[in-house]
């Protein structure tokens, strides 16, 4: 995929070497998410939305692939894949641009030029397209054949016109040319399959082109086309395009007499051109306005998708009454699912009563949005809420759910049936009710996105388009929390290229306790180092001895981060409390320096829910896992005559040597710590092969220890008084 850096350069404005990379790290497998937030080379340059946008585009070369080998296959048939079409091939970045390259090289399809090229008539074609033949009846008269299909003239007249028409029709250039005069000169021409509509007179009383309508206009279009309202055609004038056509086959002049030109023009033109130009343009257009509503639609959906996966506890009590004898109520949460479904008896009518399962399901999930059905009972439901309510903590504004509410395509979804199984249909409507208020966002590409009202526009994108759009949104959202396996949102890991599978093992090692810190996932089978690289930074262990392993940052900048913190002189807890202090790290490189007190700051901010959390005891670091410069916290094990031994969760204790325990001269360890103190050590050196570790304590920035006078200058003390 790198071929397309140059297209993603352009269009997007990035530096190319970010165009390449993104294109290399697309090509591995990496998700988008990993790269906008764990990238620093990248996430400078671009959005999640921007990424969202390239991926899509090349999603589709991969969808063109298929195509591209055709090409090849037909080329290399004629003996014409050389370098110049090969290059052709690769950097086109659509089906009419891959079909410019090969079209007219095809063997294996009979079209009526081809045989009529069989039929011996290309001398005739050549002749007249350099105007070299002054009376065709004539020289028409060599090429009849009686006992063929060349009988008369005519026959004669119609080869030559297919051959001429796709030697000009299948013209490269040609294509190219025509294609782009469309996209700027292309007019709107809409044929009526029914009774026009009063919305459509602007379109038949103006010459409106293409480029001059808005894109909710041309989506408009596009949506009553595909409902067999009417048929979209790009009108352009004829006259126009056969001149261009004649400017490119002839530098003066087309010949003027012969009329059989003209006829092989319009015949490429009608039968050859337009369909490939009315696509092209059509789809151009569709596939731009259809872009620029989704970036409207993100724009407009994502404060209101983010606040919901900030509020993941969120709950709504519906209520309702279908007649006077019991009352049905429901609790469901953000992610969609029912919580508890119950029905009390309404033992009179009319007068409002304190709701024994109301105030039951306000007591144990705390509602914080309520709904109400609006139908003949609903004012009634509502003074029940009301006066429970008293008795309890204050209640949300109650809001009316209308009849009216579109619930029909929600309850006839797969996903809807399938968790509503067994239920009754009151249960079913209410559930369906309350699904239309809550509006899911984790759900709502599983539902399908036609189920609920989202955004006015809505109507204008194909809803497995609005499904993909909610779904960057809240997963891009999400992952700024974190996922915890086994957790309510950890189905999101298969947004970020983990099949069902693999998710399923993930669980399962967790649940076994194989799985403890984001180091450990590296150590299962059933993930690459792509799959690793794009989940391990999102996933976090709330009682990891280690506190970075609460936060969203990636394991492979761990180092990254102690370094940090090594500068900073604060250890990563500290820095976590505290990420304003990420404001005065300074770094060479301006990317760097921002990736740091941007995207490590907020991945950072996670760990702070879980940074009081008691945490399980770590199991003991590897020698491998040790990393020279790192700042460790540990406990004097054990002293000795050339220093302290201490214990920093290691399969060994490393050794502070008297010389490293203090910045002024010692005689003996035990004049600057005791078994027990805890102290605050630097990894000096690591030694693999025999496992020994060197530890500094003066090269860390502590306040200086009080050094204690050794017992020989006690006794030397104790001899001088004693004289």
């Amino acid at each position: 995929m790198v071929e397309f850096a140059g297209y993603i350069e352009d269009n997007w404005e990035l530096p190319y070497e970010v165009a390449e990379e993104i294109c290399t790290l697309y090509t591995e497998g990496n998700s988008k998410y990993f790269v906008r937030n764990y990238v620093p080379t990248v996430s400078a340059f671009v959005t999640t939305d921007i990424l969202s946008e390239i991926y899509r585009f090349l999603r589709k070369q991969e969808e063109l692939v298929t195509l591209r080998d055709r090409a090849r296959s037909v080329l290399e048939k004629a003996e014409l894949l050389d370098e110049e079409n090969e290059e052709k091939i690769i950097y086109s970045i659509s089906e009419a641009e891959i079909e410019d390259v090969y079209i007219g090289h095809r063997t294996n399809v009979r079209t009526k030029g081809r045989v009529a090229l069989e039929r011996g008539l290309q001398p005739l074609a050549d002749q007249i397209h350099r105007g070299e033949c002054t009376d065709f009846d004539a020289a028409a008269q060599e090429y009849l054949r009686p006992d063929e299909e060349l009988k008369s003239t005519d026959d004669v007249r119609k080869g030559v016109v297919d051959i001429l028409a796709e030697r000009y029709g299948f013209d490269e250039e040609v294509r190219i040319m025509l294609r782009d005069f469309a996209e700027d000169e292309g007019m709107v021409s809409l044929h009526f399959k029914k009774k026009a509509k009063k919305k459509y007179d602007k379109y038949t009383d103006e010459n409106m082109l293409f480029s001059d309508l808005e894109s909710k206009e041309i989506l408009d279009l596009r949506k009553d086309e595909e409902a067999g309202d009417i048929k979209v055609k790009v009108a352009l004038p004829p006259i126009h395009v056969m001149e261009l056509m004649k400017e490119h086959f002839w530098e003066d002049a087309a010949p003027e007499e012969d009329q059989l030109i003209m006829e092989s023009l319009e015949d490429a033109w009608n039968r050859l051109i337009y369909p490939m130009v009315e696509t092209s343009v059509k789809d151009h257009y569709y596939e731009q306005a259809e872009n620029e509503l989704i970036k409207e639609m993100k724009r407009d959906l994502r404060p209101m998708v983010e606040e919901y996966a900030k509020s993941t506890k969120k709950t709504l009590l519906f209520a309702s009454a279908y007649s006077e004898d019991a009352l049905d109520i429901l609790v469901v949460d953000s992610l969609g699912s029912m919580l508890r479904c119950t029905r009390e008896t309404i033992r009179q009518y009319g007068r409002p009563f304190v709701s024994k399962k109301i105030k039951q399901l306000f007591t144990l999930y705390h509602p914080n949005r309520i709904a109400v059905l609006n139908n003949d009972h609903g004012e009634y439901v509502e003074s029940v809420i009301d006066q429970t309510s008293k008795v309890t903590v204050s209640k949300p504004e109650v809001e009316r759910v209308p009849l009216t509410t579109k619930t029909s395509a929600l309850m006839k979804s797969a996903y809807f049936i399938e968790e509503t199984e067994g239920l009754s249909e009151e249960i079913s409507k209410n559930l369906a009710y309350a699904l239309s208020v809550m509006k899911p966002f984790a759900v709502i590409s599983k539902v399908g996105a036609h189920c609920f009202s989202i955004h006015p526009q809505e109507k204008l994108l194909d809803c497995s388009v609005i499904g993909e759009l909610i779904d960057d949104l809240y997963v891009a959202a999400a992952l700024e929390y974190g996922i915890q396996i086994n957790g309510a949102n950890d189905y999101l890991l298969t947004s970020l290229e983990l099949d069902e599978s693999q998710l399923r093992e993930l669980r399962r090692a967790k649940q076994q306790k194989r799985i403890s810190s984001k180091q450990d996932l590296k150590d299962l089978d059933c993930l690459d180092a792509v799959q690793y690289n794009n989940i391990s930074g999102y996933i976090v262990f709330p009682e990891s001895d280690n506190p970075l392993d609460k936060s969203t940052v990636h394991p492979e900048e761990f180092g990254l981060v102690q370094s940090v913190c090594d500068e900073l002189g604060v250890t990563p807890e500290k820095l976590i409390r505290t990420t304003a202090l990420l404001q005065d790290f300074h770094a060479d490189d301006s990317r760097v320096e921002d990736f740091i007190q941007q995207n490590i700051a907020n991945q950072l901010k996670v760990a702070k829910r879980y940074i009081s959390l008691s945490s399980k005891p770590a199991r003991p670091l590897r020698i491998n896992e040790l990393r020279e410069g790192a700042i460790l916290d540990g406990k004097v094990t054990n002293i000795t005559n050339f220093g302290a031994f201490v214990d920093i969760n290691s399969y060994s204790d490393g050794l502070v040597h008297i010389s490293e325990l203090a910045n002024e001269y010692i005689e003996t360890p035990d004049q600057v710590v005791s078994v027990g103190d805890p102290v605050r050590v630097k990894v000096v050196e690591v030694d693999k092969r025999k496992k020994r570790i060197s530890l500094s304590m003066k090269q860390v920035e502590n306040a200086p220890r009080k050094v204690r006078p050794s017992q020989t200058q006690l006794e030397d003390l104790v001899s001088f008084f004693n004289k």
